[in-house]
């Protein structure tokens, strides 16, 4: 039962994932920096209404805007945000924007970032560099490794773009 599965399986990914695949980024690493900017807007707009302890009702209302805000803004930064696989290249869907990445565009991927991080790093023939957090199975880096021709090697790279830092 469990081969038939396996097999199953591998002919999903290979007819879904060689043509068109929508992938969305990990929920976690998307969610973080709204956390951040969320608890530092909290903690700045408790000073102007006067730091007193217990909260007054002003305090409870502050924080219940922002909660409410950045709640909202974590879901559309959630459900709006996915990449699309094409066989020449990605399209990132971040909201209303498409970006787009020719994968003969990309010329160095950043393999120990990308694994410390879970965060694809790649720069571009304009020495531009490009974040893309990675999927939870990272099928965005394996279709990236795969589907990129150009790659050189990073000594490569640091001699025809010298003032970028790797």
């Amino acid at each position: 039962m469990n081969e038939k599965k396996g097999i199953i399986d591998e002919l999903f990914h290979l007819f879904c994932y060689n043509s068109h695949m929508k992938l969305r980024p990990r929920k976690a690493r998307t969610i973080i920096p709204y956390v951040i900017i969320y608890l530092l807007i909290v903690i700045v707009t408790y000073f102007p209404i006067g730091f007193v302890w217990p909260p007054t009702l002003y305090h409870y209302l502050s924080l219940g805007a922002w909660t409410i805000g950045f709640t909202l803004f974590i879901y559309v930064g959630v459900r709006y945000n996915s990449y699309e696989i094409h066989k020449s290249h990605i399209v990132h869907l971040k909201g209303q924007a498409r970006l787009t990445y020719n994968f003969s565009s990309i010329l160095y991927i950043d393999i120990p970032y990308t694994n410390k991080h879970k965060t694809l790093l790649f720069y571009t023939d304009q020495g531009d560099a490009r974040y893309l957090v990675l999927d939870p199975k990272n099928i965005l880096l394996t279709k990236t490794l795969e589907r990129a021709k150009n790659v050189i090697s990073k000594e490569e790279f640091q001699a025809k773009f010298p003032r970028v830092k790797l």
